[in-house]
């Protein structure tokens, strides 16, 4: 395997493809492709985002969506092909993400949320087997209207088996 940050934006469609199938998989929305292109056009050269990405034979197999500001590494998307997952390609992008902060100065790397405290979360394992410090600041809800949050919610849970 082998661990590369993207550099040219033809890469992004690669990188949008695995997204893209493993959320399908997990039936949770994903957005637009255009979203990375954007981060990738505008955010990159200014060193505040990156794409790595997982290559088996060539073959993109994981990817890993970083943003980057003021010391801090914010783990973004990420997601490996599954056909792969004896690969590791998870472990081994986060290695790279890691060593290459600590390379470059930055002294925190955000994993993002870890899920609802007392719920069973995989992805807070995953998480957690690379050290650190889990912190909840709390999770908060303000319902302006909530009939069409309860409509939303329904369509949501419909939409999810269609994905």
């Amino acid at each position: 395997m082998v661990v590369e940050e993207a550099t040219d934006p033809a890469q992004v469609p690669a990188a949008y493809a695995i997204l893209r199938g493993v959320y399908r998989r997990l039936q949770v929305p994903l957005a637009d492709q255009a979203l990375f292109q954007a981060a990738f056009d505008i955010l990159q050269p200014a060193g505040l985002f990156k794409i790595i990405l997982a290559r088996v034979e060539g073959k993109a197999v994981g990817v890993m969506t970083l943003l980057l500001h003021a010391g801090v590494i914010i783990y973004w998307y990420t997601g490996v092909d599954k056909a792969y997952s004896a690969y590791r390609a998870n472990d081994l992008l986060v290695w790279h993400a890691l060593e290459w902060g600590s390379r470059n100065g930055y002294h925190t790397f955000d994993f993002g949320g870890a899920g609802k405290p007392g719920e069973e979360y995989g992805v807070r394992d995953f998480k957690a087997k690379f050290g650190g410090e889990l912190v909840s600041y709390g999770r908060y809800q303000c319902v302006h209207s909530p009939r069409l949050l309860h409509l939303s919610e329904r369509g949501y849970g419909v939409l999810r088996r269609f994905l």
